[in-house]
C-alpha cells in the first residue's frame, strides 16, 4: 500500500488488495465524492455521499488481511449513513463503495 498524497491525505492505492473487479474501467468517482468521519473512532462511523450517482452502491467493510466484515446496500437518494462499528477489532480498515459506474475506497481506524 502507498499514499497517493503525503500532504493531508487519507488516500491510498491498494496494490494486490482482494476486491473484485468492477464491470466498468471508467470509474467517474474520486476520493473526493464521499466523507466518512470521525476518524479514527470508536463505536460510530458515518459516511455522507457527495456524489448522487454513488448513492446506489454496494458497501463493504475490509479488515487488513482482505476480509469482508460488513456489508450492506445504499439505496439511491439517501445521501448519508451511520454504522456502529463499535464490535470491530482495533485496527486499519477499508470502506469500499461500489457500483456499475465505479469504486471508490477510504481508509479509516478503528481506535
Amino acid at each position: 500500500m502507498r499514499q497517493l498524497n503525503a500532504e493531508n491525505s487519507n488516500d491510498f492505492v491498494c496494490e494486490n488488495f482482494p476486491l473484485k473487479d468492477v464491470s466498468s474501467t471508467d470509474n467517474i468517482f474520486t476520493s473526493n465524492d464521499l466523507e466518512i468521519y470521525p476518524n479514527p473512532t470508536d463505536d460510530f462511523l458515518n459516511i455522507d455521499f457527495k456524489n448522487a450517482d454513488l448513492t446506489e452502491s454496494e458497501i463493504q467493510i475490509i479488515d487488513p488481511l482482505g476480509r469482508t466484515v460488513f456489508s450492506d446496500e445504499n439505496e439511491k437518494g439517501v445521501y448519508s449513513k451511520k454504522f456502529n462499528i463499535s464490535g470491530l477489532s482495533k485496527g486499519i480498515y477499508f470502506l469500499v463503495l461500489e457500483n456499475e459506474k465505479g469504486k471508490v475506497v477510504k481508509r479509516w481506524v478503528k481506535g
